[in-house]
């Protein structure tokens, strides 16, 4: 009879006690936190990293623009030798493309061909922050500064870029 009782009474305590059922609990919380942090920080990178790679290809597509026209340039009209401007005016042989301008246009980086309409080099994402073009006898720095702002929710990414290239004419 009393090993019947004990049998009753062990069958009835082989469930989990509160305190292991309130450490299961945490671990798993905690394992679900930390995994929505890990996520969101990933976010965070992907977006970081997106964005500068958005800058590095506006950078090199508004070097590229501005150097493939400095080659076929007879002569820089503005800026003015040893001075800094904002815009860069180039004159070309090619009477269709005489003069060429290049110069911040709202945020984006435009070049205005011959008679043409102004044309955005730079993608509609990117802002251009500011620009300088030095004259250097022959030869024009170029100095750009670049932004990216990605909005995801209440969280604000933004990524900053700054670039610098020299060209020279034809001589």
């Amino acid at each position: 009879m009393i090993n019947k009782i004990e049998t009753k009474i062990s069958k009835y305590n082989s469930g989990f006690t509160m305190m292991e059922l309130v450490f299961y609990i945490t671990a798993i919380a905690g394992i679900v936190v930390l995994s929505v942090v890990l996520l969101l920080n990933m976010t965070r990178t992907k977006e970081k990293i997106n964005g500068i790679s958005l800058l590095n290809q506006n950078a090199r597509l508004i070097s590229q623009r501005v150097e493939s026209f400095i080659k076929e340039a007879d002569a820089i009209n503005l800026p003015l030798d040893g001075e800094v401007g904002q815009s860069l005016s180039l004159a070309l042989s090619d009477a269709e493309k005489n003069p060429t301008i290049f110069s911040i246009i709202g945020d984006s980086f435009c070049v205005k061909v011959g008679d043409d309409i102004w044309r955005a080099i730079s993608s509609s994402s990117v802002k251009i922050e500011n620009i300088e073009f030095t004259n250097n006898k022959g030869s024009v720095q170029l100095k750009i500064s670049l932004a990216h702002t990605k909005q995801l929710g209440n969280t604000k990414y933004e990524v900053l870029s700054d670039w610098q290239n020299t060209f020279t004419i034809k001589p």
